[in-house]
């Protein structure tokens, strides 16, 4: 194609150079095929309609319709080649593929044997990278500063948790040499941040202790009335949302790292809980001496409450990003709590009404929704079944003191029930 006399890169209308696997295009769209097919990665629609616009102009290009249109134009698979190894140096300009949302290759999906089951984990670009830091690809600052707020956020929280979780779980090393059976498997295989490993009894300790930290510096950033509230009032809410997003971001991020299971979930964000092998979650808690008693107690909990309830729910939402950065802010600010005082109440209207306000912009000037009441309707569901569950593992946490699984000492009793 030409304007102007210009050739025009087919995909993207950028200028193009010359031909690439056949067709004309620029290089940074030849370079996201090769890098694409060359690693095999697999995408998912940002708006799920398979059907987002595809050009220079648009600030985040939609990976899954970018390499759609690729394959549509021409661009065959069978033309790439492998190419020799390159330097460090080389490789890590090699990551660019001119797509601004991009991010580094994904996870392993090998993960450690022996007395861990494998898990497949889905091979997308920076498949658990990417899923924390969810890209607010629709609107502007100017249209929307909250959830851009959040959004911002966000991700600066999320690379935070996985590097003190990953320095975290390590801390845990010690018990593998007190010859605990299994905990060095856990260990010994891996490294990297970014990929997901077993969640035992003590690192989930160890991530929830993180957790409090990361989300109390969260709600400071992205709300200026969290610091005119007292401490008490700022850890009731950091109490109950940190177990709000356990249930809700466990459950999102579960769908989307692990699409298609319903036996794994993720258990803090960089942990993941097998179903089939609860049993090797209590492999580091030498105090719960009925540990089958307790695998089949928290298997059940998870099974019905996490993966079928608040799972079916997701599935029917099928949310946005833009939407599960909304439910993030939202969630900080329950419309109920138990132990919510009037100055509470007062900033949660006030930052539901901004959010709602921002979602129509959302709804009405880029969905082009005529009517978007069935939208909120599922972010309302949404809130309700976590409100729901909140209280369910409120009441499941005695069960599991009387059992000795959590006891009074514990990170994970403290944030629930404390």
């Amino acid at each position: 194609m030409e304007e102007d006399g210009q050739r025009l890169c087919l995909v993207c209308m950028a200028k193009s150079d010359s031909a690439h696997f056949g067709v004309d295009s620029c290089r940074a769209c030849a370079a996201f095929f090769r890098r694409t097919v060359s690693l095999k990665k697999r995408y998912i629609c940002r708006q799920g309609t398979l059907n987002c616009e595809v050009n220079k102009d648009v600030r985040y290009i939609c990976r899954r319709c970018r390499y759609n249109k690729c394959l549509s134009i021409g661009m065959h698979p069978d033309n790439v080649h492998s190419k020799p190894k390159k330097s460090s140096t080389e490789d890590s300009f090699a990551n660019y593929d001119g797509d601004s949302s991009s991010g580094s290759a994904g996870p392993s999906s090998s993960l450690p044997n022996g007395a861990f089951s494998d898990i497949e984990i889905k091979q997308e670009p920076s498949a658990f990278k990417q899923l924390s830091p969810c890209i607010l690809t629709i609107g502007t600052s100017e249209e929307m500063p909250m959830l851009n707020r959040i959004d911002t956020h966000y991700r600066m929280t999320c690379v935070v948790r996985r590097t003190s979780e990953h320095t975290a779980i390590l801390a845990t090393c010690p018990a593998a040499a007190a010859g605990i059976t299994g905990v060095s498997n856990l260990f010994s295989r891996q490294d990297d941040q970014n990929t997901p490993r077993p969640a035992t009894w003590g690192t989930l300790n160890q991530c929830m202790n993180v957790a409090i930290t990361c989300m109390g510096e969260f709600a400071n950033r992205c709300f200026d009335c969290f610091s005119e509230l007292e401490s008490q009032e700022q850890w009731i809410l950091i109490q109950h949302y940190i177990t709000s997003m356990f249930i809700f971001e466990g459950s999102y991020r579960t769908k989307k790292l692990f699409p298609g299971k319903d036996d794994v979930f993720l258990l803090s964000y960089n942990t993941y809980i097998d179903l089939n092998e609860v049993e090797t979650f209590f492999v580091d808690a030498p105090q719960i001496m009925d540990k089958k008693e307790a695998a089949k107690l928290l298997r059940d909990n998870i099974k019905n409450s996490l993966v079928e309830w608040m799972g079916t729910i997701l599935d029917r939402a099928d949310l946005t990003e833009t939407e599960c950065i909304a439910l993030y802010g939202l969630l900080m600010f329950p419309p109920y709590l138990a132990k919510g005082t009037p100055n509470i109440a007062r900033f949660t209207h006030d930052i539901h009404q901004t959010i709602h306000k921002e979602l129509n912009v959302f709804y009405k000037e880029k969905m082009r929704l005529e009517d978007p009441s069935a939208r909120f309707a599922h972010l309302t569901a949404i809130q309700l079944c976590v409100q729901g569950i909140v209280y369910k593992i409120k009441e499941d946490m005695e069960i599991y003191r009387l059992l000795n699984i959590f006891d009074e000492s514990t990170y994970v009793y403290a944030v629930v029930q404390r």
